[in-house]
């Protein structure tokens, strides 16, 4: 009976370690990879004016856009998104929507997956949508809404031209209705109507991306891009517009941990992230000593049982086998009712979180390869004291206390010591 429990104790242990580690490894992995699903990610960048002390705006005026796109030739596509709140109705039913009104190019730099229609070209007529999986069921259930209309501002028909999946939540956007910036009523309209003389004259209310080719360095366009402000709205008086309003040039995978510093566009605030994941490694490490522990000390009251196996001719090789085969047999039920448990403890935690977190990240290479490794670490220490030791009794000695007992007796206390001093 108390075999069965110190075994139940130990899996079980493993078993919320285990499942605890997966979900801070998921929550860690999301952190990290804040719009990397997006095609291309690694070549688009993000450009907007220093706002508030040393610390990137992510806005600029609209005309931003339009300097880099007839500066840099090289580029693949340059966009503007401007987001704006709207009125969208169709029949009886409207709702207030955030519609970021965009440039036709906006599907050249960013290439969501699509439901239904085509990105090539949806934004270059006015009066034209793309609404993602979700605001397209809001309005038109489950009727393919492509080509179908909505009335904006209780006034414009626009008419959606393509469907798009719903973007998860590891991105910078908030996109659900992405309009034609160029439509005559749209905030893009209405900026690009006042070409700006001196910047900092006019509203900033454009986000601005570049896509770059592949291979081509930022540095030379960080560095050409630092006067551009001079060249297009120099100020009048002794400081250059572009040391009032320096640009940073961010990547957008950078842009959720960003520091937001100007001077280093780059940098990324990763202290949060590495405590969670120090956390998930201690809170896996409290679980694989608290596993070796009870299966070393299991390990330990079997020497009677040992003994008789030996007498009746069990060789040292045979118990060596089993104890091993134990533990990892321990260890490997462990493994899956952990990986059960966070399955299952994953949508309360992305309700938690309001997160999209998948199980996707479990079949990547590294963490496989790191799983596997540790559970083989933990099923080796674990097995490894009754494996050595207790399969080398002899027989006569087995009523009698054993030679190594007080060093494994130290072993695991000092273990438990360790187990309260990660806990604390």
């Amino acid at each position: 009976g108390r075999a069965k429990l110190y075994v139940a104790i130990s899996v079980v242990g493993l078993t919320i370690g285990f499942a605890s580690s997966i979900l801070i490894a998921l929550y860690v992995h999301d952190e990290l990879s804040y719009d990397a699903w997006i095609p291309g990610s690694e070549h688009i960048f993000q450009v907007s004016a220093r706002g508030a002390g040393d610390v990137a705006s992510g806005v600029g005026p609209s005309d931003l856009g339009q300097w880099i796109a007839s500066d840099y030739p090289q580029l693949q596509a340059v966009t503007r998104i401007f987001v704006a709140p709207g009125v969208l109705a169709r029949g009886n039913d409207a709702f207030n929507e955030s519609i970021a009104w965009s440039d036709p190019s906006v599907f050249d730099v960013f290439r969501f997956p699509v439901v239904s229609g085509s990105l090539d070209g949806a934004l270059s007529r006015p009066g034209t949508l793309v609404l993602t999986r979700k605001i397209a069921e809001k309005y038109f259930g489950d009727e393919d809404a492509v080509g179908k209309t909505l009335l904006y501002d209780k006034q414009h028909e626009m008419v959606v031209t393509a469907v798009i999946e719903n973007l998860p939540s590891s991105t910078h956007f908030d996109l659900g209705v992405i309009g034609a910036g160029i439509s005559d009523y749209s905030p893009a309209a209405e900026q690009d109507r006042s070409p700006m003389r001196v910047f900092g004259s006019k509203l900033w209310n454009s986000q601005t991306y570049f896509l770059t080719k592949p291979g081509e360095p930022i540095e030379p366009l960080r560095a050409s891009m630092a006067t551009l402000l001079d060249r297009h709205a120099p100020t009048p008086g002794k400081r250059k517009a572009s040391e009032i309003w320096p640009l940073a040039v961010r990547p957008i995978r950078a842009l959720h941990l960003s520091t937001g510093v100007v001077s280093a566009p780059d940098a990324e605030d990763l202290g949060e992230v590495y405590a969670v994941a120090a956390i998930g490694l201690l809170v896996v490490l409290v679980a694989a000593i608290n596993f070796v522990n009870l299966f070393t000390a299991l390990g330990a009251r079997r020497a009677l049982a040992v003994g008789v196996r030996k007498v009746l001719g069990a060789r040292r090789r045979d118990l060596f086998l089993q104890f091993m085969s134990e533990s990892f047999l321990y260890v490997a039920v462990a493994a899956l009712a952990g990986l059960g448990l966070a399955a299952a403890g994953l949508k309360p935690l992305n309700a938690f979180l309001l997160r999209t977190i998948d199980l996707k990240f479990l079949l990547d290479v590294r963490f496989v390869a790191g799983a596997v490794l540790f559970l083989v670490a933990a099923a080796l220490l674990a097995g490894l004291y009754p494996a050595m030791v207790l399969s080398s009794f002899r027989p006569a000695t087995v009523t009698k206390a054993p030679t190594g007992g007080r060093a494994q007796a130290a072993t695991r206390q000092t273990l438990v010591v360790l187990q309260f001093a990660i806990l604390i």
